[in-house]
């Protein structure tokens, strides 16, 4: 990873440590990060760009993106942190899939989830704050057109 992404997996593997997090938290932490400190760009900026995902850093850089770019970090950051992701594509919006290990159990409805390969992705939306993991927004409730699978 590069110099910004490796600060920031550094300063959630220190607060995960630091407050003794559960695996669960610590998933919702790495959400939590991306949706409060990176700020979502304006609706109109979005529609104009959504084709364009900046790279991880850049929008660490600029401290905001559309949702096609905070799903990249999120996916990121849960990937150099260990976890398989998903990058969901849908009409007018992106969001990530992150799968569970199977040593923990998360209470949602089979709704939320997307299964491959034995795993289970869970929803995560990146652009607005206090979205657990496992929620599902409204954008999310359209049709995936696409799901890419990272790692």
């Amino acid at each position: 990873p590069n110099s910004y992404i490796k600060k920031v997996k550094e300063y959630i593997l220190k607060a995960v440590s630091e407050n003794n997090l559960s695996e669960p938290d610590k998933m919702q932490f790495i959400l939590d990060f991306v949706q409060d400190n990176i700020h979502k760009t304006e609706k109109e900026e979005n529609k104009k760009n959504f084709d364009y995902v900046k790279f991880p850093e850049e929008t660490l850089f600029d401290g905001q993106g559309n949702a096609s770019s905070k799903a990249a970090l999120a996916a990121v950051l849960y990937q150099y942190l260990g976890y398989k992701t998903a990058y969901l594509i849908m009409e007018d919006h992106a969001a990530l899939g992150v799968a569970f290990n199977t040593n923990f159990h998360l209470n949602k409805s089979p709704e939320y989830k997307i299964g491959k390969d034995g795993y289970l992705y869970f929803f995560c939306e990146t652009v607005d704050d206090k979205w657990e993991i496992g929620n599902i927004s409204i954008e999310g409730t359209l049709h995936i057109k696409d799901i890419l699978y990272l790692n």
